[in-house]
């Protein structure tokens, strides 16, 4: 299985960047490799979506895990694969 991880730092509010989350139309606003997303009702565990990547074909994903304000991960299933995204948000201590 391969693993690839990306962090980024920021000074926002963990309220705040939930909202961007929540908000699966408009995440291609803020993810310049995002072409179209949406999500089928709310966002919560079992939702099921699309996402467009750039270059990309359309996908269909389910939400498998939310803990609101701090995670959530969701499933694509692809043939001969699936793609399991995790999105932590961390409080740093500076």
């Amino acid at each position: 299985m391969k693993r690839i991880q990306h962090e980024e730092i920021t000074q926002a509010n963990a309220a705040k960047l939930w909202k961007l989350y929540q908000d699966v139309s408009n995440w291609k606003r803020w993810d310049h490799k995002v072409e179209e997303s949406f999500l089928e009702g709310e966002f919560k565990t079992g939702s099921k979506g699309m996402l467009k990547p750039k270059g990309g074909p359309k996908t269909r994903f389910r939400l498998t895990e939310i803990r609101e304000n701090e995670f959530f991960s969701d499933l694509t299933r692809l043939p001969f694969c699936k793609l399991e995204f995790k999105h932590e948000l961390n409080r740093m201590k500076l």
